[in-house]
C-alpha cells in the first residue's frame, strides 16, 4: 500500500490496559504490548501530521515511531502524545522507522477492578 503525501488514513482504537498493568493481571514475568501497528513507515527526513478525536475514553493516544530492540537498550521509539492541536511528526533517524499507536491508561483497570468489586 502506497499513500500519498496529501492521502489521509484514520484509525479507530479504543483504549486498553497499559503492560504494566497487563503483566500484573496475567501474573507474567515481562509485560506484553500495550501498542498497535498501523503498518506504516517512516522513510528518514520525512514527516506526518496526526490529529485525534476521542470518541471515548479521557486520556491522550500516542504516536510511537521506530521500534524495541531485544539486543540494544538504546534502540528504543520517539514517543509523540497528541493532544487537541494537530502535531508535526518527523522521522530524524537514519533508517525507516514504524509507525505505532497507543491508547492505554492506568485508569482503565482501576475502573474495571471497581465494577468487579460491587
Amino acid at each position: 500500500m502506497k499513500i500519498n503525501q496529501n492521502e489521509s488514513l484514520s484509525f479507530f482504537i479504543k483504549e486498553t490496559y497499559t503492560s504494566e498493568i497487563e503483566r500484573i493481571r496475567l501474573h507474567r514475568n515481562q509485560g506484553i504490548a500495550d501498542f498497535i501497528s498501523t503498518g506504516l513507515f517512516l522513510k528518514p527526513n520525512q514527516s506526518i501530521e496526526v490529529s485525534r478525536k476521542l470518541i471515548s475514553g479521557e486520556n491522550n493516544p500516542q504516536i510511537l515511531i521506530g521500534g524495541y530492540s531485544r539486543n540494544l537498550w538504546t534502540d528504543e521509539p520517539e514517543i509523540f502524545t497528541i493532544e487537541n492541536t494537530p502535531i508535526t511528526i518527523t522521522n530524524f533517524s537514519n533508517k525507516d522507522s514504524h509507525i505505532f499507536i497507543r491508547y492505554a491508561s492506568m485508569q482503565v483497570i482501576l475502573q474495571h477492578q471497581n465494577v468487579r468489586s460491587q
